[in-house]
């Protein structure tokens, strides 16, 4: 037999970095595993369906995939930050001409 590990609410929240009331919404719409029943009043999650939870949302995108979004630099010196604010006033200029 497998030993299986149950959290409760609280214990569960803390492991996944979510509050109880977001757990909640989420158990409501069908979004978080289902829970046990230990007694009338005391529900419990098994370690294992979390971890499929967790497993089964997606990730941040890596740089990579996203490399047809303009490349900005922040200016480091001085000298960059009054390059960029001139260009910048310049380009304000144009459009307040035309």
């Amino acid at each position: 037999m497998q030993n299986k590990r149950v959290l409760t609410l609280k214990e569960a929240a803390q492991y996944i970095s979510l509050s109880r009331s977001t757990i909640k919404r989420r158990r409501e719409i069908g979004d978080f595993p289902r829970g046990i029943m230990l007694t009338g009043n005391r529900k419990g999650f098994l370690l294992e369906e979390i971890d499929e939870w967790i497993n089964s949302r997606p990730r941040d995108k890596a740089p990579e995939v996203n490399d047809n979004k303009k490349s900005v630099r922040c200016p480091t010196t001085i000298e960059e930050l009054d390059r960029d604010r001139h260009l910048q006033y310049t380009r304000m200029k144009k459009l307040k001409d035309s």
